[in-house]
């Protein structure tokens, strides 16, 4: 019996920010991921870490440091990026309290 490998891709840190956001927000994943798209979509389970929470409004918390937080539209560049799974633990997912997490 031949055995099925698993191909499973872990990405860093996404952060749809700068010169990034719009592409996130427009769903254009080509110019988020250029050549590394191919390996998520060919892979039988991508995962990345998203570094900020989409959120509707502002309400940031008082921190030191920066406060992320993007609009929600911004799912739409990972939804076409084939990425299946988004870990949420990180330093920075509550930078908009647990509205930012509760709206993510």
């Amino acid at each position: 019996m031949k055995q099925k490998i698993v191909e499973i891709v872990i990405g860093g840190d996404l952060c749809p920010i700068g010169i990034n956001l719009p592409y996130f927000q427009k769903g254009d994943a080509k110019s988020i991921f250029s050549d590394l798209l191919w390996e998520f979509q060919n892979a039988d389970i991508s995962i990345a870490n998203l570094e900020c929470p989409f959120i509707k409004q502002e309400n940031p918390i008082e921190k030191c440091g920066p406060v992320f937080g993007v609009d929600s539209s911004c799912i739409n560049g990972i939804k076409k990026s084939f990425i299946n799974v988004v870990n949420l633990a990180n330093n920075h997912i509550m930078d908009h309290g647990p509205y930012g997490l509760e709206n993510t």
